[in-house]
């Protein structure tokens, strides 16, 4: 599948539902990429090192009158999204760019142009960086020599330098070491019920790994089961996730001293189970118990989804729940969830047409769900799940 309809593919199921079978009015997501791409190709020049080079910054005039298109064609034209393919493209065809590329989205009035998407490139200036040493190679690490989870402490080299970067919370119940694909080395600790490795930093990631193309915007999960071990999971990502050299079909338990590879970084999960006494399940009080979430149960189909601190629901293909019904908005609702016990829903559609139980959520309203709550979006139906301990 070239780049073109693996890009149109990813996007044309939410383009089919909005649009129907008539592509005369909308622009089709490959359309859209063509377009940037074309003028990529119409702008590139040989440089005196032999090298082709294209522009590395565009300019996205957007002339639509129509919100639902408007939202539609936002959805692909992000940065991140764009980004990743554009680095693709140029990989495949052996171009450079001076520069990082950039892209900058321009509302215009849809009067003045019969045009919808118009693009303009351009070369910008290489960042100006100061001369760096050669990087040392990094030595792989010895199996003895790997930082365990109870002493997560920065460690010195002979000179007083810190070899590794420590980020997160020291008090951990599991920790990532890390060989980054830039030839980097950094811990970091995992001391949340679920922890998410991604590219983006807009998708709630824990571990963003933006440097590295051939990790998905949410890549994977890892959690922490009700009996202490961890669970990591494929959030559908391009690549996969590798365990010890195997490719994981949805999800895998981990053990202490497993190799994870996710796109081009290569990390080592530590985890120390302390032995709980005799006919006794009291965990350590170090190590944070297993938290429970909400759910949210569709009437039909899918199986329920697992509630974060914030969760977007709509038809937009960028939501976190995406409802796949005409009569949904493609931002219809939010369910937040400040402490991780209390959960309130809030419509964002400004039409009206979330209820929960038959009753309409009107403007900036916030209802408090409770367990059994049925919650109606749009033509879907739902049932929230209350976290285990707060049921009534």
């Amino acid at each position: 599948m070239d780049i073109f309809e693996r890009f149109h593919q990813k996007f044309g199921r939410w383009y089919e539902r909005l649009f129907g079978d008539d592509g005369s009015q909308a622009l089709r997501p490959k359309d859209v990429l063509r377009r940037i791409l074309d003028a990529m190709e119409e702008n590139r020049s040989e440089g005196f090192d032999g090298k082709i080079y294209v522009p590395n910054k565009y300019v996205l005039e957007l002339g639509v009158s129509d919100p639902d298109e408007r939202e539609y064609l936002l959805s692909f034209l992000d940065e991140e999204e764009l980004t990743g393919v554009l680095q693709r493209y140029m990989a495949q065809n052996g171009y450079s760019a001076r520069g990082p590329l950039d892209f900058t989205i321009v509302d215009t009035d849809p009067e003045e142009s019969d045009e919808k998407l118009r693009v303009k490139a351009r070369f910008g200036k290489a960042p100006a960086t100061e001369p760096t040493p050669a990087p040392q190679p990094v030595q792989p690490a010895e199996e003895d020599d790997l930082l365990t989870v109870a002493a997560v402490r920065p460690i010195q080299d002979d000179d007083g330098a810190e070899d590794l970067t420590i980020a997160g919370d020291q008090v951990s119940w599991a920790a990532l070491v890390i060989a980054h694909s830039d030839g980097r080395r950094s811990l970091t600790t995992i001391s949340t019920p679920e922890f998410h490795i991604g590219r983006s930093k807009q998708a709630g990631n824990h571990l963003i790994l933006s440097g590295d193309g051939q990790v998905s915007k949410k890549h994977a999960r890892i959690e922490r089961e009700s009996d202490g071990k961890a669970t990591i999971y494929d959030l559908g990502s391009t690549n996969g996730v590798i365990v010890n050299g195997r490719l994981i079909d949805g999800n895998v338990t981990l053990n202490d001293g497993d190799e994870i590879v996710i796109g081009g970084t290569t990390m080592v999960f530590q985890q120390e189970l302390v032995a709980a006494p005799q006919a006794s399940s009291v965990i350590p009080s170090a190590i944070p118990a297993a938290v429970s979430r909400a759910k949210l149960a569709p009437a039909v189909g899918a199986p329920a989804t697992t509630m974060g601190s914030e969760t977007l629901i709509g038809r937009g293909v960028t939501c976190d729940v995406v409802l796949d019904d005409d009569l949904s908005s493609i931002r219809q609702a939010t369910i937040v969830s400040p402490d991780g016990v209390n959960y309130y829903i809030q419509d964002v559609s400004g039409k009206q047409t979330t209820k929960v139980n038959g009753r309409p959520v009107i403007g900036d309203e916030r209802i408090r769900l409770q367990d059994g709550d049925s919650i109606e979006l749009g033509a879907s139906l739902f049932t929230f799940v209350a976290p285990d301990g707060t049921k009534q």
